[in-house]
């Protein structure tokens, strides 16, 4: 991942341009200095990622950047495309694992054995799949340490690591055990298992305190010894006076000026080197009251998280402690009037009351707040429209549908009512009505056709996009053809109702039962511009948007929707683009059929002529 696309810039191998700051670079060193300019700081504060926060997709103005391809996207559906795309997940999970120190680190806070990450398992190796005599001479030899770099990291949603071995067995890596390929979910799911991923994280913590304790340590030994070198000085000082009584009162001064001089000098190194660690040391004695307050600590790499807004903080506890301030007076905004004198911890235990300083910044977050209302009020008006309940006293929402708690972000909230879960609730909830209450608008009838049918004839392009052309008209993702949707760094099959690896999906697809489980679904022929399939009783699958609604009635709502409508926009024009190959393929299919029919019979005729000179 490139430093200058994670600030805002894109760029090719020639031409660089901030997003942020709508601006031309000359070269890469003219980018270099213009991101680290204050004025492009600011700017970039005001964007934000778009989606979850691991795919690396930032929305900065009317463009989405993927900064880990360096891949400029125009619409949110592009964007949706591009996350399923082979290339943007081999640059997720490559991020996954690095190496930092001499250890390896997954997700910058789970440290991996080292003999569990080579896949040494005894007199084993599960990287190999072989077994060896001599630890040290196999991990060395040269097949094990390419097979070792070539090897693919997989993790599901818990991010939990596994290295593929053959067709039926998975390694665990935290565990460093072999499982059985279809127990993988029983085996994350098991005590020992999370009991070892715990210890793998808090041997990153553990060491993290070692390492600080043993600089404080370096510190306290540094101040001794040069307690001591002062003492030493001071006793030939004293000497020299005792001994020189009835020297002038100048050489007196220039003895004085010279011990002054060395404490000076002590004290100002003292104080560097244990400022450098009194601020990590605040923040260890603090850690549990931030955890508490949803603020996420990680001393490695020396940032602080909040977990309520997504928000980066200043590794340092005064901001950190503003920072929670400023949600506490979020939460108690209906008690804004009532004076209250602010108090801040001290390290001996007591409060001091704060500034008056101080005082003025709060009451400028007070004021910030207070002109937010609006945007609580179309929070409010967000959450009843979509069957939420608003707690007014407490920073939460309630959705009824799923049955779980929603930070009052309306940022949370709008991406909660789009997520998958969310959806799945709603179309259980229609399936439910059109089960138990027998709605005759859900089973609308509809003309059906076979899909072996409908398809007259397909065009996979295997280029950026991995699309299929249907019927020279529909232009469809390759997943959403295949009707497999990506769930959890994982695919899942909607008709086998499987989960399959993203390198298994070419094998998964041709597969006896998928292939004719697919062929006998039905496509709805009533809507011209659409594919509709109906892939199970009262599911329907749209192919632009690759998502399934049930019953009927919900699908005909989604195809209304703006979401849809950019989907089929999408696809409509990358059909457009793709036109001039189609019809190139189309010429070379005819063409390679002429030639065939022509050879049939020119090799017909040459026969004849052959058996009329035998007779």
């Amino acid at each position: 991942m490139s430093s200058l696309s994670t600030s805002g810039v894109f760029s090719s191998r020639v031409d660089y341009f901030c997003l942020v700051c709508e601006s031309r670079l000359r070269d890469e060193a003219d980018a270099a200095a213009h991101v680290a300019k204050p004025v492009h700081t600011k700017n970039f504060l005001t964007t934000e990622y778009f989606g979850n926060q691991q795919e690396c997709v930032r929305k900065i103005k009317k463009w989405y950047l993927c900064e880990l391809c360096n891949v400029l996207l125009p619409t949110a559906a592009r964007v949706r495309l591009h996350l399923v795309e082979t290339r943007h997940l081999e640059h997720r999970h490559a991020l996954a694992v690095q190496r930092r120190a001499g250890r390896v680190i997954a997700f910058a806070s789970v440290q991996l054995d080292d003999r569990a990450w080579n896949g040494i398992l005894e007199d084993t190796c599960a990287i190999c799949n072989t077994e060896f005599d001599d630890e040290h001479i196999h991990r060395n030899e040269t097949t094990h340490i390419l097979k070792l770099i070539q090897s693919k990291i997989e993790y599901d949603e818990n991010q939990n690591l596994y290295r593929r071995v053959d067709d039926n067995t998975i390694h665990c890596i935290t565990c460093n055990k072999l499982i059985a390929f279809n127990s993988i979910d029983a085996h994350s799911n098991d005590d020992e298992h999370k009991n070892l991923y715990q210890s793998c994280c808090d041997v990153t913590f553990n060491s993290n305190e070692d390492k600080i304790e043993i600089e404080t340590e370096n510190a306290v030994s540094t101040h001794i010894e040069k307690s001591e070198n002062v003492d030493d000085k001071n006793d030939i000082i004293n000497k020299k006076e005792h001994s020189g009584i009835d020297n002038e009162k100048n050489d007196i001064k220039q003895n004085e000026e010279q011990i002054i001089k060395i404490l000076d000098d002590v004290t100002i190194d003292v104080d560097e080197k244990s400022n450098s660690n009194s601020e990590i040391e605040d923040i260890l004695s603090s850690i549990e009251n931030f955890n508490r307050n949803d603020i996420n600590i990680n001393i490695e790499l020396q940032t602080a998280t909040c977990k309520k807004c997504d928000k980066h903080l200043d590794f340092q506890v005064k901001t950190i402690k503003e920072h929670i301030l400023e949600h506490e007076i979020n939460k108690d905004e209906d008690d804004s009037d009532t004076t209250q004198e602010f108090t801040e911890e001290m390290q001996n235990g007591k409060t001091s009351p704060t500034t008056v300083q101080e005082k003025q910044r709060f009451k400028k977050v007070k004021a910030k707040k207070i002109k937010e209302n609006s945007f609580n009020y179309e929070t409010k008006q967000f959450a009843n429209k979509n069957d939420m309940i608003y707690f007014d006293n407490e920073d939460k929402v309630y959705c009824n549908k799923c049955k779980v708690n929603i930070p009052t972000s309306l940022k949370c909230l709008q991406e909660h009512v789009a997520g998958a879960a969310h959806l799945k609730a709603i179309n259980k909830q229609h399936l439910e009505v059109a089960l138990y209450n027998n709605d005759e608008s859900d089973k609308e009838q509809t003309n059906k056709i076979a899909a072996e049918d409908f398809i007259s004839n397909t065009i996979f392009l295997d280029g950026i996009f991995k699309c299929v052309v249907i019927n020279d008209k529909i232009c469809i993702s390759l997943l959403s053809f295949n009707l497999m949707v990506e769930e959890n760094n994982k695919l899942k099959c909607l008709i086998c109702e499987q989960k399959v690896f993203t390198h298994d999906f070419d094998a998964h697809r041709q597969q006896y039962r998928h292939n004719k489980t697919a062929s006998e679904s039905f496509v709805l022929s009533d809507h011209l511009n659409e594919f509709i399939r109906e892939i199970k009783p009262q599911h329907f699958h749209c192919g632009y948007c690759n998502s399934v609604h049930s019953p009927y009635s919900a699908m005909a709502t989604h195809i209304q929707s703006d979401d849809h409508r950019e989907s089929r926009s999408s696809g409509h024009i990358r059909l457009q683009r793709l036109m001039p190959e189609i019809i190139q393929h189309r010429r070379e299919q005819q063409f390679n059929r002429m030639m065939h029919v022509f050879g049939f019979m020119f090799g017909a005729n040459r026969r004849q002529f052959s058996d009329s000179d035998s007779d």
